[in-house]
């Protein structure tokens, strides 16, 4: 587990990110009486993968890296029934509708909404996310040492400010 956030309005119902890429929505109401609860009641998995070119004589379509590269590394509940999340190696930030039942899916996970890097730095991912009080405005500290703040109200993919200057090198 690499992330943990509460929903705000209902301190019962927590999502929880992994280096394995995996968003698990809990609900500490339910199975109340096991000491370990081991099921989630929503489970979005892949939710950032690291899609790379498949490589000749392979079956499979495309190559997900075990090496913590599609982690998942931020959360935020922008309401009861959305949640945006961040991954270290994708470029995306995804905002999953939990009304929907992802644990059941074959294949990855289509959110409601996606945003891509919009900076051109081969230094993509994200490290974290923080929604304003307003729940409008999206800050995400990306890796290429930039803060880009986005609408989502609106989910547009060109950032309304950049913020830069600090530089960690």
């Amino acid at each position: 587990v690499r992330v943990v956030v509460f929903r705000p309005e209902d301190c019962s119902v927590f999502a929880t990110g992994g280096r394995d890429g995996r968003i698990l929505i809990w609900d500490t109401r339910c199975n109340n009486n096991a000491l370990t609860i081991t099921k989630p009641e929503n489970s979005i998995n892949n939710g950032h993968p690291i899609i790379a070119p498949r490589t000749p004589g392979s079956a499979k379509r495309y190559y997900k890296p075990a090496d913590g590269t599609n982690s998942v590394t931020a959360l935020v509940f922008q309401d009861d029934n959305t949640l945006i999340s961040c991954g270290s190696g994708d470029g995306n930030i995804r905002a999953w509708d939990l009304r929907r039942n992802y644990s059941c899916c074959k294949k990855d996970p289509l959110p409601k909404h996606s945003i891509p890097y919009y900076g051109s730095s081969s230094k993509n991912g994200y490290s974290n996310l923080i929604l304003d009080k307003s729940k409008l405005k999206l800050y995400a500290n990306c890796m290429d040492h930039k803060i880009y703040c986005y609408n989502v109200g609106t989910y547009s993919v060109i950032p309304e400010q950049t913020y830069s200057g600090y530089n960690a090198s």
